[in-house]
């Protein structure tokens, strides 16, 4: 979200997590793995360098197999280390815990050999050190060193650990892809009739489904795991609070009235956000109902259903003729309050709202269009819009947080679509996405 200045704010964890989940999803080699793993642990803490270290195939080794930052070309700690030694990567696999080391001379008291053994020479002051396992077996540790002492906030702790137990399932399933695909191709070369080409294809389409089934797996833990670990701390933050205003014998002044007030906004607005990110899971995951759907009618229900925001407000509607379109029907309605909501959103300053929908037939695809006489924005951010928990406007400008076009953009690429936006600042917005005609959705 750009500041005040106009530049973007750099990515909080939350958002880097999500942006690492999501190229995970799309990586099949091993070695890619750790390009997308590496980069944002290391750049999210300001790390000197971010290492990852696999057990080798006789189970005694520590191998290191990927690296980046400033100490990539030098000797390193971690270079040849074995798994039945005293050093923390050992211990942090024998031990099933992430080991945090925060002060100069913290890492080489507890383990004195280590430096001299590996004859580094840039001397290490901070570190963690993430255990990887798969299937219950040591996979090896993800590594970040600091040139300097570095105190981890239990933020950060969090997230490491959530790095390197998805960068744990992501190298699990690519290991799987590479030897179902070696399957296929060695299954392939010994096709010599017209049945084997059949299996060959069945074997594709097993391959496919598994490595389906692997990411469904990863999305429903993840969620899980937010719904779990960030609900809970919000509801003690949320009931400490009442009891704390239920025992106070004297009225709050208005100053502490405020902070405690400003407490609970935040608790309430975390509540949401946990909700926004479990919709935009299920969102991915959930079966297309491919119905018959007349767009005209499906827009007339969210009108209705949007007329409480529009209570006190002038608005004038315009609505072109529609078509009856192949889609989810459910998918399809949460399009549309999105595009509605922003439009009847970001128009608030206006003494008249003016919203225009219309469609147009072109080759092949129908295109809708949602128009608005509302603030606009700047055109340099428009390929950033439908990326997740992106604002182009200051929270205390306009309420929102980053999810619902998103959403839109996910249910417009399962139907086979796309979606886009243009704008100029102070000039409205057009928001337009594309459905196939005559194709089923995926």
């Amino acid at each position: 979200m750009p500041d005040h200045h106009g530049t973007l704010a750099p990515p909080t964890l939350s958002e880097r997590l999500q942006e690492v989940t999501e190229a995970l999803a799309a990586t099949r080699m091993q070695e890619g793995v750790f390009e997308v793993i590496l980069k944002p642990a290391r750049e999210a803490l300001d790390a000197r360098a971010a290492t990852v270290l696999l057990a080798g195939s006789e189970g005694l080794h520590l191998e290191r197999v990927a690296m980046t930052g400033q100490l990539a070309s030098s000797p390193s700690i971690w270079q040849g280390a074995m798994l039945e030694d005293d050093g923390p990567a050992a211990d942090a696999l024998a031990q099933r815990r992430a080991l945090f080391f925060e002060h100069e001379g913290e890492l080489a008291r507890k383990y004195p050999s280590v430096e001299a053994r590996s004859g580094a020479t840039a001397p290490v002051v901070a570190t963690a050190v993430l255990p990887m396992f798969l299937d219950g077996r040591p996979l090896g540790v993800l590594v970040l060193d600091f040139m300097e002492p570095h105190r981890f906030t239990e933020d950060e702790k969090r997230f490491l650990r959530t790095l390197a137990a998805q960068c744990a399932i992501a190298f699990g399933r690519a290991r799987l892809l590479r030897d179902l695909e070696t399957r296929v191709s060695e299954r392939t070369h010994q096709l010599e009739s017209q049945n084997d080409v059949l299996e060959a294809q069945h074997a594709e389409l097993t391959l496919r489904s598994d490595a389906l089934r692997m990411a469904n797996e990863e999305l429903d833990a993840f969620a899980m795991s937010v719904s779990h670990d960030l609900r809970a701390p919000l509801r003690h933050i949320t009931g400490f609070l009442g009891l704390l205003r239920r025992s106070l014998d004297a009225p709050l002044n208005e100053k502490s009235e405020r902070y405690l007030n400003l407490v609970d906004e935040a608790a309430t607005r975390m509540n949401t956000l946990i909700d926004a990110m479990l919709d935009l899971s299920r969102t991915s995951r959930q079966t297309l109902r491919l119905t018959q759907v007349n767009v005209g009618d499906l827009l007339a229900s969210v009108q209705t259903t949007l007329q409480p925001d529009t209570a006190q407000r002038r608005v004038t509607w315009t609505v072109g003729p529609l078509p009856v379109v192949t889609a989810d029907a459910d998918l399809l309605r949460q399009v549309l309050v999105n595009l509605l909501s922003n439009a009847l959103k970001y128009s608030q300053p206006r003494e008249e709202t003016h919203i225009t929908v219309a469609a147009q037939e072109r080759p092949g695809e129908w295109v809708f269009q949602v128009t608005d006489n509302g603030v606009g924005f700047d055109p340099r951010y428009a390929d950033k819009l439908f990326n997740v928990f992106q604002r182009l406007h200051r929270p205390d400008a306009f309420e929102g947080i980053g999810v619902g076009l998103a959403n839109v953009r996910r249910i417009i690429l399962r139907h086979g679509g796309r979606v886009w936006a243009e704008s100029q600042e102070e000039q409205g917005a057009t928001f337009s996405f594309s459905l196939p005609r005559g194709r089923e959705g995926r």
